[in-house]
């Protein structure tokens, strides 16, 4: 499924289609600016993830983020990326929605997320409710965040 909006086109698909694509996005964002261990950027659920990658014309690649379906109800969104050239213009939302648009459409009911702490305000904007306290995650600290979705 692809869409476009303000300019802002997105791809969904595997990750042995998007990882030429999602992973350089990754290892600028997470390994260069964010000095997460580079073994640790990439896990077992890439392989299983529905992934969006979003462009810009004419197709430069902005941003990523993931999808995981954890069962039939409960999904994860994860790995969610925009360079750093391109930050502030929305395009971080745009994907979000799209995410939470998909995962509706797989009939999932609840979306949850580890939130970077100063991402914390980004995802309350989405919906998104903190649960619980602050942990660390790859050297970063975060938080738990989770959203109901509408059956």
């Amino acid at each position: 499924m692809n869409t476009t909006d303000k300019a802002l086109y997105l791809e969904f698909g595997p990750w042995t289609e998007l990882k030429p694509l999602a992973l350089p996005v990754r290892l600028a964002v997470f390994v260069q600016e964010q000095g997460v261990p580079i073994e640790l950027e990439q896990d077992e659920y890439d392989q299983q993830a529905v992934h969006v990658v979003a462009f810009v014309p004419p197709r430069v690649v902005v941003g990523t983020g993931r999808l995981i379906v954890m069962d039939k109800a409960l999904g994860k969104i994860g790995r969610l990326a925009v360079k750093k050239s391109y930050r502030g213009k929305g395009h971080g939302k745009i994907m979000m929605q799209a995410l939470i648009e998909r995962a509706q459409s797989l009939g999932l009911r609840e979306l949850k997320l580890h939130a970077q702490c100063d991402a914390e305000s980004f995802y309350q904007s989405l919906g998104f409710v903190t649960q619980g306290d602050r942990f660390m995650e790859a050297g970063i600290e975060h938080v738990l965040m989770v959203k109901r979705l509408i059956a």
